[in-house]
């Protein structure tokens, strides 16, 4: 939540877009309508050592406090920027329209603490940083009139986040059936391969145990006694038979391994090489 662009306009029942002084230099949050009371020292405490921004803008986009976490988390010394810079002008252009909806659902809100947004900022040394934000417009507060927005750093979840999307993808473009199970067996990944090879797709066989649908009646012991290996910290590998979609069984050369978090990870490829899947038994 950010206020609102250049040649954008926000209607505010009590609009104020004037600058109230001069970016303050002592302790605690800089302000540019000047230092809080001296009363509200453990509340600007608060503000000085926490991990979050907490900042205000008008409407416009122009930053009128923010505590020193700005500084920390994005590079810029708010006692230089605050008065002066348009905190829009340092968000990715991508993500302009998605900040900008989220701004008019704040202040349509008034007082009431509107959606998070998550969206890339410009760091002073010219990186994007991965921020989520979320906004509460108070234009009746004399203190504020504005939007109060606390914002954190996001950027080290979204590269975990794009990393585990590249290694899904790999999963699925090695022509292997990959199935990752939690210790009860209950399936937590279903790659294409196992797609292609049981003809259950994904949504369909999330969180069910996989012998309940994959496992014919004469080999659940075989199974078991599998399962029990790979949990005493052992690989296994072998032919076993798996049923498919529509009944069907195929001979399947699978590998299972040891748990990776507690979840033991299953390769399997047909023999032979997998047959045309009848259209009813396709992955919906």
């Amino acid at each position: 939540m950010m206020g609102h662009r250049k040649g954008s306009k926000v209607e505010s029942p009590n609009p104020d877009n004037q600058q109230n002084g001069a970016p303050r230099g002592d302790v605690g949050p800089t302000h540019a309508s000047g230092p809080p009371g001296e009363n509200n020292r453990w509340l600007r405490s608060v503000l000085e050592n926490s991990s979050e921004i907490t900042k205000i803008i008008d409407l416009s986009g122009v930053l009128r406090c923010a505590n020193p976490a700005f500084g920390r988390v994005l590079g810029h010394d708010p006692e230089k920027v605050v008065g002066t810079m348009n905190v829009l002008d340092y968000v990715h252009p991508d993500d302009i329209p998605r900040v900008l909806e989220e701004t008019e659902k704040t202040v349509a809100k008034r007082g009431m603490t509107a959606n998070k947004v998550e969206y890339r900022f410009r760091h002073a040394d010219g990186s994007w940083r991965w921020v989520e934000s979320a906004g509460t417009y108070l234009p009746d507060d004399a203190a504020v009139k504005g939007i109060v927005v606390t914002v954190r750093d996001v950027t080290t979840r979204k590269d975990s986040e794009e990393k585990l999307r590249f290694q899904s993808g790999l999963l699925d473009a090695v022509g292997q059936a990959v199935i990752a199970t939690d210790v009860g067996g209950r399936v937590v990944y279903w790659n294409r391969g196992a797609e292609e090879i049981y003809w259950w797709s994904s949504d369909e066989v999330m969180g069910r145990p996989s012998e309940d649908f994959s496992v014919p009646e004469n080999l659940r012991e075989k199974q078991a006694g599998i399962r029990e290996e790979v949990r005493a910290g052992n690989s296994w590998s072998g032919e076993f038979t798996v049923l498919r979609k529509d009944g069907s069984s195929v001979p399947a050369l699978a590998t299972t391994n040891p748990p990776f978090s507690q979840k033991p990870v299953s390769f399997g490829l047909p023999i032979p090489p997998r047959p045309g899947r009848p259209p009813s038994a396709r992955p919906r």
